[in-house]
């Protein structure tokens, strides 16, 4: 999966985001120019999947943390994803592949401050249906796709309507069986969900089958915040099998990966890579109910506790797991070159898209160094205009970019310099 775009309108510093995103995106900068932000996004996209709205909202410190503030407490603010995660329904001879998902809502803030009002709340899949095989010259069989449609979903207090594009379709998915669980949402009215929480968007309602199989929509998101003194603290051995945001059980996932003799073979090629002097990466007990990080260096005979190692070391580890071994389709990592050396983000940079072969990466830095690695074609410059809204461009559509870079001016001296161009 990757998200192919994004909007957001009136979510903090941003007034209207629409941005395509590519399978790397490295997101540069100012202070203050809204990067934070940006992530934010994505954290709250998670949070009201797993949370109800208010709940997920007092998680970003409330409306007023929310609404972008030049817009106005009143002004209706939301989010859109376009992803094109693949979901599959039905099996043997025929099926039904949505090959791309556009869901999205936008919130409004209740009168006298009484919690938020969902104004608008669907969700659009583009579906593929195949209806049986051919069998092709090398005797193999393949699936022929007899169609492509597009679903749409709306709730509108509490009830969900149904849309077929072209419309002319929904007679013939009232009398297909791997459409049955919409069949009583195609006619008007549809009936009235159950609903077991207040204030539930779509995104949390498991109400249609057909739409099971995407299980958690935001769920394949990480965004990480890496924090080595955390990650260098004993952990309870009794904790969750993915890594943390800040990176806090990392001894517990490390340990992990090495009961599996390839993955810990993979870890240690690539912490090798990264840090030649780093030998073997081990676990050992901390009073019994905790476990702590330690690792072997070609200058010693033992292994060093965590709190000898250094803040970089600790943070190559932790960037190589989320990279790596975390099961998310989408990785975010803010500032990756805090506590490196200049000559380790060459090679970091290279870990990161190598890594973007398999999942999409999204990183936010200051560094020149990132800068100078990162492509071009790559870099998202957010910068504030002149009524101090956050906006996003393409330093690879910039002319100005053009011509420096042509005249041998490097990305990190552009990105320095700021000579980045209107």
């Amino acid at each position: 999966m990757a998200i192919t775009n994004i909007k957001a309108s009136n979510f903090k510093s941003f007034k209207d985001l629409d941005l395509n995103l590519s399978r790397f995106n490295v997101v540069i900068g100012a202070n203050a120019s809204g990067k934070s932000n940006f992530v934010e996004i994505f954290r709250f996209l998670k949070n009201t999947e797993d949370n109800n709205l208010d709940d997920a909202i007092s998680l970003h410190g409330g409306c007023d943390s929310i609404v972008n503030r030049k817009a106005g407490r009143s002004a209706p603010f939301g989010v859109r994803i376009t992803s094109n995660r693949e979901m599959a329904c039905g099996s043997g001879s025929t099926s039904v592949h949505a090959c791309e998902t556009v869901y999205g809502f936008s919130l409004r803030v209740g009168k006298k401050g009484n919690g938020v009002i969902i104004e608008e709340d669907n969700v659009i899949q583009t579906l593929r249906i195949s209806d049986g095989e051919n069998q092709v010259e090398n005797g193999s069989r393949e699936k022929v796709t007899a169609e492509e449609l597009r679903l749409r979903i709306e709730v509108s207090e509490g009830t969900p309507k149904v849309g077929v594009e072209p419309a002319e379709e929904t007679p013939h998915l009232k009398n297909d069986p791997r459409f049955s669980a919409l069949w009583p949402y195609l006619e008007t009215p549809g009936p009235r969900m159950q609903q077991t929480e207040a204030k539930t968007l779509l995104v949390r309602m498991r109400f249609l089958g057909f739409l099971a199989p995407w299980e958690s929509l935001f769920g394949g998101i990480g965004a990480y915040d890496i924090d080595p003194h955390l990650a260098k603290s004993p952990f309870r051995m009794a904790g969750k099998a993915v890594l943390q945001e800040n990176g806090e059980n990392l001894a517990l996932i490390l340990k992990q990966i090495r009961a599996d003799p390839e993955k810990s073979r993979k870890l240690h090629n690539l912490l090798h890579y990264m840090l030649p002097f780093a030998l073997q990466i081990g676990t050992r007990p901390y009073l019994g109910t905790s476990i702590l990080l330690k690792l072997r260096e070609t200058y010693y005979d033992d292994a060093l506790l965590a709190h000898l190692l250094s803040d970089g070391t600790v943070d190559v580890m932790a960037l190589i797991v989320a990279l790596f071994f975390e099961d998310k389709d989408v990785v975010i990592i803010e500032e990756p070159e805090r506590n490196l050396h200049p000559h380790l983000i060459s090679g970091l940079m290279e870990l990161m898209k190598d890594a973007a072969r398999d999942k999409q990466i999204i990183v936010t830095t200051h560094s020149p160094e990132v800068v100078k690695h990162a492509g071009v074609e790559n870099l998202l410059l957010i910068s504030r205009d002149k009524e101090g809204f956050s906006t996003v461009s393409k330093p690879a559509d910039k002319e100005a970019v053009k011509i420096f870079l042509e005249n041998n001016l490097g990305l990190d001296e552009v990105f320095v310099q700021e000579l980045w161009g209107p």
